[in-house]
């Protein structure tokens, strides 16, 4: 697929990418050009993902709403409530962030499979 073809997807699954966003402005805006970018590679190659911090930042950044995941939360989880399958992208920070903390949680909850995958490489990142 190329970037004139028509966004055909392969799967009937849905990718809920989750990764860090809070921080400062500019920590939230290289978060944000990341998801974005890698949400973008999962579409070329023909998966439905979504990335709550892709739709919501610009949202948040032009209408002033929170940045944080307490504002957030519930938003997320719901969009998570209807996904198939996790990739958590292991940016700077990943692990202590509440939000990631919050949504592996739901989805762990909800059987929902989790993949960690490296930002540089979009490869998995073994765990065990």
């Amino acid at each position: 697929m190329n970037e004139n073809t028509p966004c055909m997807t392969t799967s009937f699954e849905v990718i809920y990418v989750a990764s860090p966003y809070t921080g400062t402005s500019f920590e939230r805006n290289q978060r944000f050009l990341a998801v974005e970018k890698y949400t973008a590679h999962l579409i070329r190659e023909g998966k439905t993902a979504v990335s709550p911090i892709v739709h919501c930042h610009v949202l948040a950044f032009r209408h002033g709403l929170p940045h944080d995941f307490a504002f957030w939360q519930h938003y997320c989880l719901n969009l998570l409530f209807v996904c198939d399958e996790m990739h958590v992208l292991c940016l700077d920070g990943w692990e202590d962030s509440v939000g990631v903390l919050g949504e592996t949680t739901e989805a762990e909850d909800l059987n929902i499979s989790i993949t960690y995958i490296d930002p540089e490489t979009y490869e998995a990142i073994p765990r065990g």
